[in-house]
């Protein structure tokens, strides 16, 4: 995508095509920076497993990182009070597991995750499905790789 629109620009605007080329180059770097720094977090993480007390909409990237992951919710579910049986089964699982977060997405409150975390003395984070922004975030210029550095915390706790 970043080629595309770099060559895009460079159409529109061939006095700063250099300019773009660069930015281009840049930003590419920057995000294979990223997806090296997951890929060692996962190469030496404790699990690959994943929970979600939400909607799981990642799911390439969990393919991108063989990951495997657990969610309240399949995909993006319309619905948003997991059953009673759901609730039990995730329990059970956290704990046999010993998983230490159970992660929620961007733009929920995260009450079912809440909800898990009190029931098996875990802990909530956020993760970043960049499906959405919040106001804030966008506010204040947050990138793809902003957002995904992000991320790299919430594994770095969630794989260990």
């Amino acid at each position: 995508m970043i080629k595309y629109i770099e060559t895009s620009l460079s159409n529109l605007d061939s006095n700063n095509s250099k300019q773009y080329k660069e930015n281009s180059k840049k930003y590419i770097k920057e995000i294979n920076n990223v997806k090296q720094e997951i890929q060692e977090i996962v190469n030496t993480a404790k699990r690959k497993k994943l929970v979600f007390g939400d909607k799981m909409p990642m799911q390439y990237f969990m393919q991108e990182f063989n990951l495997d992951v657990v969610a309240a919710f399949n995909g993006c579910a319309e619905e948003t009070v997991p059953t009673s049986k759901t609730i039990a089964y995730l329990v059970d699982l956290i704990k046999n597991e010993k998983i230490p977060v159970i992660l929620y997405i961007e733009l929920s409150e995260g009450r079912v995750a809440k909800t898990l975390a009190k029931e098996t003395g875990t802990k909530t984070m956020q993760i970043q499905t960049l499906h959405n922004i919040s106001k804030e975030d966008f506010e204040n210029g947050e990138t793809y790789t902003s957002l995904m550095k992000r991320n790299i915390k919430v594994l770095k706790e969630a794989l260990n």
